[in-house]
């Protein structure tokens, strides 16, 4: 269809509607005909893949449950109307890409963001404990398993995967936590039996929170639309009923620190006798000035 380049004057125009030829074999359309698909083209921003919507829109009066007609796809060139695709790929649709943004080729890895997230976002702003805590989750339960993947591609599937692997992985094993020891004192995934040191229901939830912290982030830095880990629900966890000692086994603990000359005997005497809590125990020997 060659209409182009056609003058403003509707006589230039020859045919009298889509698909007349002329006498040279050419097909032409009518100067109104042109107009209604130049207004189509306009409306869709040059989309090269339209969607093409067939329908109409009816107006009910709720009290005498009439309708009338309001707009119906049929008045539009061709009887359709067209919808730009919203593709950002430039390969595929240039029009919307321009419009929408185009896919960006260097968005980083989850492994590549989370380090960026805790140096440049956690550890100027935030507590130093929250720093450490952060830190050891990216380390030990997020990086190894989604660091690979691309940010903007990380799914909601990909974040039940993750978790439930975190429910059933041994970190013993994961971690090389026995085969560290001095082989005198491997006792378990070192010598062939699996311990089965799976992740406890708080330290998942603690992960989950991690990364979702981080993905935050990301998304207040438009490096990704969506945080895919907004929508993960974990059950919650059970609180377990602590177990303490009795009078003898303290005693007994007492009686082998001070027998081994332990530099710490004094604070267990004090956490043991006055309840002490670790930060209470600090403070203490730091205002004794002993180190």
């Amino acid at each position: 269809m060659t209409a182009a380049t056609a003058a403003p004057d509707p006589e230039l125009i020859t045919g009298s509607g889509p698909g007349a030829d002329a006498d040279d074999g050419t097909e032409t359309i009518s100067w109104a005909d042109f107009r209604a698909w130049e207004r189509q083209l306009a409306s869709s921003g040059a989309c090269t893949h339209p969607i093409r919507l067939r329908g109409r829109i009816d107006a009910i009066d709720r009290a005498t449950g009439e309708t009338a007609p309001v707009y119906d796809t049929a008045s539009e060139h061709g009887g359709v109307l067209h919808v730009a695709c919203g593709n950002r790929r430039e390969a595929v649709c240039p029009a919307c890409s321009a419009i929408y943004g185009p896919v960006s080729s260097d968005v980083p890895k989850v492994g590549e963001y989370l380090l960026y997230w805790l140096k440049e976002i956690v550890q100027p702003n935030l507590a130093p404990k929250t720093y450490q805590t952060y830190e050891l989750f990216v380390r030990l339960h997020i990086d190894p398993y989604l660091g690979h993947k691309r940010l903007d591609r990380l799914q909601v599937k990909d974040i039940r995967q993750w978790l439930n692997k975190l429910a059933s992985l041994c970190q013993c094993c994961t971690q090389g936590k026995d085969v560290a020891r001095p082989e005198s004192r491997r006792r378990c995934c070192a010598i062939g039996k699996c311990c089965m040191e799976v992740l406890a229901p708080w330290s998942r939830k603690d992960a989950r929170d991690t990364l979702r912290a981080a993905l935050t982030c990301a998304v207040e830095e438009e490096i990704i639309s969506r945080n895919p880990v907004s929508v993960i629900r974990l059950p919650a966890p059970r609180k377990h009923k602590c177990s303490v000692w009795t009078v003898d086994e303290a005693r007994r603990f007492l009686e082998s620190a001070r027998r081994d000359e332990d530099a710490l005997y004094t604070a267990y005497v004090l956490i043991l006798v006055l309840g002490l809590r670790k930060g209470e125990v600090l403070g203490a020997y730091l205002g004794s000035g002993r180190s």
